[in-house]
């Protein structure tokens, strides 16, 4: 997965080759080179067996070029989700100061998050953090625009952003920010110890919006609008078995208006098995719960997924989920089911 590549790599001049190491990367020369995916769904929801919808198309495409003119290294790809609408999701440049230390100023992807932004790099179909008659929770933010630096050596990475917004995907679409810095600014840290086997995470974002009227916090119910996000998460590998569990917690307040704060949190474990080179079993039991602006009555979800991969060849995987999902005070609704299938070319 995207994010969790490039926090156990450890030497921040890696992470360039660590982001997009999801890609079976076509070199045109020495300095550049050009990756990306298709990704096609065919899937079904019910809520409560009453309430059916199936879908059939294309869920995401991308395409990554990198060009590497040491010690100055960038990336730009263009992206199309289920909307068809295409946009530019990185684009970023990276200087390597050496000795584990780089800078990098653009548009990124946050660092916090188990779970990958590429599906590609996904274990299974679906989030933890989402649940169908909730919808997503917030609290792992998408892309954003700004300036980051990251040091570490092979045992640890850390890094420290600030941005134009951090929002956690409240206002924004996950794959910008609100690219402005005057209505309040974003930043976000984190640090990574990775052993040999075990590999521990823990990361932290902040983001304020000013009463200025702009397009995303125009509405006065949102002025002084402040978010808190704190992500944990550990994953465990030997042999053929990886175990991971991951806590995600969310606050957001409104200081000028007086409304309730929102305050969320979702919680997963995984559990990934090899039976061989080409076939692997996931696992996972999610919860989530939501206090919907101070209402007495806090939503609650339980999660349960399970999802099989086979690779057909190193380009093409064919990936299932089968997930359950039950719920707690929201009436009417007690539970819903997915299925899908994936197939996952990357080039």
């Amino acid at each position: 997965m995207t994010k969790r590549i490039t926090q156990m790599a450890g030497v921040a001049a890696l992470s360039l080759v660590a982001a997009t190491s999801s890609f079976a990367d076509i070199k045109i020369n020495d300095n550049i080179s050009l990756g990306g995916y298709v990704v096609g769904l065919v899937d079904s929801k019910s809520v409560d067996e009453s309430e059916t919808t199936s879908s059939m198309d294309l869920q995401a495409t991308k395409l990554l070029t990198k060009v590497n003119f040491a010690p100055v290294s960038g990336v730009v790809s263009l992206y199309s989700g289920a909307d068809n609408a295409v946009s530019v999701l990185d684009a970023y440049f990276t200087y390597d100061y050496g000795a584990g230390t780089s800078l990098t100023a653009g548009k990124f992807l946050s660092w916090l998050g188990y779970e990958a932004f590429d599906a590609t790099n996904m274990m299974t179909l679906s989030y933890a953090w989402t649940a169908d008659a909730i919808g997503p929770l917030p609290g792992i933010p998408g892309y954003h625009s700004g300036v980051k630096v990251e040091f570490g050596s092979e045992s640890y990475a850390a890094g420290f952003a600030v941005l134009d917004s951090n929002d956690s995907n409240f206002f924004t679409d996950v794959k910008k920010g609100d690219g402005d810095l005057d209505n309040g600014a974003g930043l976000e840290g984190y640090y990574t110890y990775k052993g040999k086997e075990l590999t521990v995470f823990v990361g932290a974002a902040y983001n304020s919006a000013e009463a200025d009227g702009s397009s995303y916090y125009a509405d006065p119910a949102f002025y002084g609008f402040k978010s808190y996000s704190g992500d944990i998460w550990v994953q465990y590998v030997t042999g053929s078995v990886t175990l991971a569990a991951e806590f995600s917690l969310y606050k957001a307040s409104f200081d000028l208006t007086g409304a309730d704060d929102l305050k969320t949190y979702f919680a997963g474990i995984w559990a990934k098995y090899a039976a061989s080179e080409k076939i692997s079993y996931v696992g996972r039991i999610a919860l989530g719960e939501t206090n919907n602006f101070g209402a007495t009555d806090k939503p609650k979800y339980m999660k349960y997924t399970f999802s099989p991969i086979y690779v057909v060849t190193a380009n093409l995987e064919i990936a299932g989920e089968v997930s359950y999902t039950t719920y707690d005070k929201l009436d009417p609704v007690d539970s819903s089911t997915y299925f899908g299938v994936q197939a996952r070319f990357k080039f």
